[in-house]
């Protein structure tokens, strides 16, 4: 019954337009979103099933004067859900919403996996599968084809999906005999062979930026998932060779804007491909972090990516835990690539005013850092700055100027002092 609630659903919901600046090449091919008018929609539904079959299903619950309701799960990302089908069958089983599906227990990037589409789609994109940490990323790369699916990086979760994914590269020592949906789920989902994908996936790529906000933010979750992933290596010493980090190029944001301006989605398909191609990183990089050369500019991004989550919090398409750990993340690299490199060069000068001086200036600069970045928030409001990398580079000329000031006033209390 729960499956033909959904199908039903589907049929009453709106056709979900493709994000942001990728609207002009039409509609998702396999999301829905509800319509507005929830009330209406309900009242239809009733018309069809009785308020037990609809409570029975997962997607109401009841208000407290006895009204039927959708759940809060499915008020997320204004009512964006995926419907999850198997192939011999004309309804859908499930359906995803952020971080979590409805009908079943099972965890997205399992559920994915039985997919229909998801064999096809694994041998156009060369069997490689792509992993995604928004549901809006995962209905825009499901557009072009691409093979993929949505993970979950809480603790109880990511386990549980290693272990499903080990089924699919053979890992070793892992998860051994795990089916693609955790055993509660076999017999609502199916468990005979033909749920599985008769080809290989030789390669698991995370996407480590925003497809659907065309921006090189890092997704929340991305470097937690690393770490975890890095520990599951050396403590089961099992071999992910083929698991990596895909973040393009600041140009292949430009060619990608330059293939939908033209409304070509061939093209941008084999844009993104190519990108595979080249800017895919291993885990163990990803792990190791950018070189030297680079890490000025990580507290850009980190900032960046924090204000992307309390934007998407305060569309109502956010997570608030989302957004409390990219915060974390963006104090953390304040901390350790600004606070802690001046510190330990303050605390080497053997002047103890010297020293003192430029502990001052280490304490100083993460506030400048937030003032800055809160400058930054206060201009782009306003509409005076563009929400891409460029622009965060502003934050950063802050703090050079901040840095050089500092400078000049120890020089000028060292002469005084002399």
């Amino acid at each position: 019954m729960s499956n033909k609630i959904l199908m039903k659903l589907k049929q009453r919901s709106e056709r979900c337009p493709l994000p942001g600046r990728w609207a002009c090449l039409g509609n998702a091919v396999n999301a829905s979103r509800l319509p507005p008018d929830r009330a209406t929609l309900i009242v239809a539904l009733r018309e069809d099933f009785s308020y037990e079959e609809l409570i029975g299903s997962n997607l109401f619950d009841h208000s407290d004067d006895g009204e039927l309701q959708f759940i809060k799960a499915m008020d997320q990302n204004d009512g964006l859900f995926v419907p999850i089908w198997h192939a011999k069958d004309e309804l859908p089983f499930d359906i995803i919403v952020q971080q979590r599906c409805i009908f079943t227990d099972a965890l997205p990037i399992l559920a994915g996996l039985s997919d229909r589409n998801m064999e096809k789609a694994l041998r156009k994109a060369d069997n490689r599968l792509f992993v995604v940490f928004d549901l809006i990323d995962l209905v825009l790369l499901n557009n072009f084809s691409l093979p993929v699916v949505l993970w979950r990086a809480d603790p109880p979760s990511m386990p549980a999906q290693v272990k499903g994914l080990s089924d699919w590269f053979g890992w070793r020592g892992i998860g051994q005999g795990a089916s693609p949906m955790p055993p509660s789920n076999q017999a609502a989902v199916g468990n005979d062979s033909s749920q599985h994908p008769q080809c290989a996936v030789s390669q698991l790529i995370f996407v480590n930026w925003s497809p659907a906000e065309l921006l090189l933010h890092e997704p929340a979750d991305a470097r937690d998932t690393a770490k975890f992933l890095t520990r599951v290596e050396r403590i089961y010493g099992c071999d992910f060779t083929n698991l990596g980090f895909w973040v393009p190029t600041e140009e292949t944001l430009k060619d990608l804007q330059c293939g939908i301006g033209f409304e070509d989605k061939s093209v941008v398909r084999d844009i993104l491909l190519t990108s595979v191609d080249t800017s895919t990183r291993p885990l163990s990089d990803h792990v190791a972090g950018p070189s030297d050369s680079t890490n000025s500019l990580d507290f850009i991004a980190d900032r960046a990516a924090f204000r992307h989550e309390r934007t998407l919090c305060r569309q109502g398409r956010g997570n608030e835990g989302h957004l409390r750990r990219a915060l974390l993340r963006f104090k953390q690299s304040i901390e350790e690539l600004v606070y802690e490199p001046a510190a330990r060069a303050a605390s080497s000068h053997s002047r103890a005013d010297q020293r003192g001086l430029e502990l001052l200036q280490a304490e100083l600069m993460p506030q400048v850092l937030l003032a800055a970045a809160s400058i930054h928030d206060e201009l782009c409001s306003k509409g005076k700055l563009t929400e891409n990398i460029e622009s965060f580079e502003l934050v950063h000329e802050l703090c050079e100027s901040f840095d050089d000031r500092c400078n000049t006033f120890l020089r000028v209390v060292r002469e005084l002092r002399r």
